[in-house]
């Protein structure tokens, strides 16, 4: 069961309710529930900034 609970600058947030045996078939096929990800690459930096 999904239930939407808020909503994010670049998301939707659901309440995710699975039962365990669906979390162990999901491992075993390999199957991930994706996560946002941000990067923050700093170049050049100055010392002591």
């Amino acid at each position: 069961m999904a239930l939407f609970q808020d909503h994010g600058a670049i998301s939707l947030n659901f309440e995710l309710r699975v039962d365990v045996l669906i979390n162990r078939v999901l491992n075993e096929e390999g199957i991930d529930i994706p996560f946002p990800q941000w990067d923050f690459y700093l170049h050049d930096v100055p010392i002591g900034a």
